[in-house]
């Protein structure tokens, strides 16, 4: 019988911190949620979890969060190059001082194994190599497109509202799209696997599958026809820069519109290939059951309420 372990899970309100807490509390393990969104998990129903709140500014906090866990899940948070990796940093020196047995990092997308140009993904090597040269037990996860996008103001609105996909993803490039749920399951594995300690493994689901394919599976779930409008990257990063309610002085719209230029003309075009992988080896590695699709989103809700308070604390929601 597995151990049961106290891990502690930074980014705990997100829909992947979510996803971690409720596979550690299925696997009979004690998470410790890292949040700031005070009553969040009771809204969700989820009893079982430890909140705790800290600051990725204060150390102190942070050694808090940690101490006296036996692992820790980490998934950077989606911010500019230097708070990533200040906070990275941080959440590293506290790990020292906690003798977690293990640190479980999601990079949260693909990385390259050097630097590749891109800043977003140049960005996730270095915050990578950050925790490889801190001497701790580390596992690293690279999943290379979540299903659970599907699910965010990104698309949710669109498809519920107008049975529309609008995105940047080149029409024709097929992908391996996995859940955050799979993505839960193999960072729990990862607890009692030693020998996984200083490698890094891309994760993908267990179809390869084009937008096509994508939306004749929701059209049916959904019971309604729906149709995929490409826009180019520069458009989608206005379109995302209004639909999460960014203010233009935190944020500019040009800021916004740059950053999806590069990363998804880089994800369109690039012979890397970042939303492929052969998952196939991994789960020889790695044995977990898989969820398709199909099974994926027979279980979410497709409705959409602007007015609704959002259950994911991140402004994508």
């Amino acid at each position: 019988m597995r151990n049961r372990r106290t891990v502690t899970v930074f980014g705990a309100s997100g829909r992947m911190g979510q996803a971690q807490v409720r596979e550690l509390i299925r696997a009979g393990h004690r998470p410790r949620a890292v949040t700031r969104s005070v009553g969040l998990f009771d809204r969700l129903g989820i009893f079982d979890a430890d909140v705790v709140a800290a600051d990725y500014a204060d150390l102190d906090s942070l050694q808090r969060a940690v101490s006296g866990a036996d692992a820790i899940f980490y998934s950077p948070a989606s911010v500019d190059r230097d708070s990533a990796l200040r906070q990275s940093e941080h959440v590293i020196a506290a790990a020292q001082s906690s003798g977690a047995g293990v640190v479980v990092l999601n990079s949260k997308m693909w990385a390259p194994d050097r630097p590749c140009g891109e800043p977003r993904y140049d960005l996730v090597l270095e915050i990578e190599n950050l925790f490889a040269g801190a001497g701790l037990p580390v596992v690293t996860f690279r999943p290379v497109l979540f299903m659970d996008n599907l699910l965010t103001r990104f698309a949710k609105p669109a498809l519920a509202l107008e049975g529309v996909y609008r995105y940047c993803q080149r029409p024709d490039m097929r992908a391996d799209w996995m859940s955050m749920d799979d993505l839960a399951k193999f960072m729990v594995a990862a607890l009692d696997r030693p020998d996984l300690h200083g490698k890094r493994i891309c994760l993908g689901g267990p179809q390869t599958l084009g937008i096509d394919e994508i939306l004749a599976v929701l059209s049916r779930v959904m019971g309604k026809p729906l149709r995929y409008e490409y826009v180019t990257p520069y458009e989608f990063g206005l379109l995302a820069h209004a639909a999460l309610g960014y203010d233009e002085r935190d944020r500019p719209k040009a800021v916004s519109a740059a950053f999806f230029d590069s990363f998804y003309s880089f994800n369109n075009n690039s012979p890397h290939q970042p939303f492929r992988v052969d998952v196939a080896s991994v789960l020889r590695e790695i044995p977990i059951s898989m969820e398709t699709f199909e099974e994926w989103a027979e279980r979410q809700d497709w409705t959409f309420d602007p007015s609704a308070e959002p259950l994911a604390g991140s402004r994508a929601g």
